[in-house]
């Protein structure tokens, strides 16, 4: 596996740059502030879950009746304590900037931390992404490709979420780049190949796994799947023999402390805390019906459509075929762990994650995608600037990541949650008045893009026309909305935003 450039390494650094200075400005709502409340325990008090009598250091909004059962902390009464429904890597990753900052850090500092966390990260992703494109077509070409994806692409709005799916992804992807490693070393093994060869390679591999698992069980699908890609067809090699014995090794040793942790966190050995908020009183929380609406979902629907929320994927189509051919096990496991999430979250009412842009579940799985790009982009390379070809498919590369650029512009230029709380406030008042479904039928970008013109002061568009008609008719709901959408056109970035004195105040 090549090395990353010196072009490549300066990339690394504009991204970083522009990445914290597009951070938002203030703490992300929902789930994050859950996962983050264990995690002030845990380095206070050295316990993993917050007791029952210290009830009143946490948000009211995060507990019943609040919120909904289960929503954000599991009531786990044979213990007396809440614990986050998230898994224990997560609650253990944000330990490192809170670690910075304190426990009990103010806002401003606790966001510069969370920020800068998010910048290291997603720097790292980025890194192993541009790792994996080395041995496929020249330094340039590499760097329009990943940065295309992480930026043009919903991945882009979670590089600057305060949440776990970032964990997820910058996992994920290193677990590739060690699982290319171990299946060069195995692909090119003879006799004379020392039979403990690559093993720490693999410790490395599935300790990534062992995280990746303990953010988000479901990956334990991907841990197994990755077992066999790796080996399948090698167990003649004592060498192979041996690494596949250390991985299956260490996939016990994650299904158990899973387990354990379940055990605890949940009360039950197979309770994982996952799913729909408030599994425990919801019976249809998964269902073979709901992949009637989650598949379209997944291909066209306005709310999840993989295609209008990650078009850069076009250029993974065009590149399978190669990528298989010279990559035939990793090409493999990138599409069944992609299938498999599908499976897992299709199956649930809220199959993408509600609050949220874009198919949430599927982001994780969607950012190693990027990978078979890569042979697309690999076909054109060797040719000159002036072919036809190669211009042709730059043109066709500008166009979808221009597309997709501006359509991550308007939807990171607001408050994370602005489109769901303008939809809350006004759906039902849409119906009242004009018997209309725009914010239905409607997709997010649509409602974004309307509320940003609206609040610019523009007197066209949907928006404008409703608020004109709800202040004639209802003059104090009217002014209370309108307050409400200001609010939430608070410009999302974090240095831009804010005056140049408070930067780093």
């Amino acid at each position: 596996m090549r090395s990353i450039s010196p072009l490549g390494c300066l990339s690394l650094a504009l991204f970083a740059l522009a990445l914290l200075i597009t951070q938002p400005y203030f703490l992300l709502a929902g789930d994050p502030v859950a996962i983050r409340y264990e995690t002030r325990f845990l380095l206070k008090h050295q316990e993993i879950g917050i007791p029952y009598d210290a009830k009143d250091q946490l948000p009211e909004n995060l507990l019943p009746p609040a919120s909904e059962p289960d929503q954000y902390f599991w009531r786990n009464d044979s213990r007396q304590k809440y614990f986050s429904r998230w898994g224990l890597t997560n609650s253990l990753a944000f330990a490192i900037p809170l670690s910075v900052v304190g426990p009990d850090a103010q806002p401003k500092p606790l966001v510069l931390a969370l920020n800068t966390f998010n910048v290291a990260l997603a720097t790292t992703l980025a890194t192993g992404l541009l790792l994996l494109a080395g041995n496929a077509f020249s330094p340039l070409w590499s760097i329009f490709c990943v940065f295309g994806f992480l930026t043009s692409t919903v991945l882009f709005y979670y590089l600057r979420a305060q949440a776990s799916e970032i964990i997820q992804m910058t996992l994920l992807v290193w677990s590739l780049v060690a699982f290319r490693k171990l299946n060069d070393t195995l692909s090119y093994a003879d006799e004379s190949t020392h039979p403990w060869q690559s093993w720490r390679t693999m410790v490395a591999f599935s300790l990534l796994l062992f995280a990746l698992v303990h953010a988000k069980v479901y990956f334990s699908l991907f841990f197994i799947l990755s077992l066999i890609c790796l080996f399948v067809g090698r167990l003649g090699s004592k060498n192979a023999r041996n690494l596949a014995l250390v991985g299956c090794a260490l996939l016990g040793l994650c299904g158990l402390s899973q387990l354990a942790v379940n055990y605890y966190k949940f009360g039950s050995l197979f309770e994982v805390g996952v799913g729909p908020a408030f599994p425990r009183s919801r019976s249809d929380w998964y269902a073979l019906e709901h992949f009637k609406d989650s598949i379209p979902d997944y291909l066209w629907g306005r709310n999840a459509s993989i295609l209008f929320f990650v078009p850069m994927i076009i250029f993974s189509f065009l590149g399978l075929r190669a990528h298989r051919r010279r990559y035939s096990r990793e090409s493999a496991l990138i599409w069944l762990n992609l299938l498999a999430i599908i499976v897992v979250a299709g199956g649930w009412k809220n199959n993408h994650g509600e609050w949220c842009l874009g198919p949430r579940y599927l982001v994780p799985a969607l950012t190693i995608t990027v990978i078979p790009a890569f042979e697309s982009f690999r076909s054109v390379a060797r040719y000159s600037w002036m072919d036809s070809r190669k211009m042709l498919f730059g043109i066709i590369f500008a166009l979808v990541f221009l597309f997709g650029l501006r359509r991550q512009i308007v939807a990171n230029n607001l408050d994370f949650f602005a489109v769901q709380q303008v939809t809350g406030s006004l759906a039902e008042v849409d119906k009242q008045i004009f018997n209309g479904h725009y914010f239905s039928d409607s997709s997010p970008f649509t409602i974004a893009r309307d509320l940003r013109s609206f609040c610019r002061g523009e007197k066209q568009g949907y928006l404008y026309a409703l608020d004109r008609t709800v202040r004639a008719v209802w003059p104090d709901l009217g002014a209370s909305l309108n307050k409400l959408w200001q609010n939430e056109c608070i410009d999302n970035l974090y240095f831009w935003a804010l005056p140049k004195e408070q930067w780093f105040n």
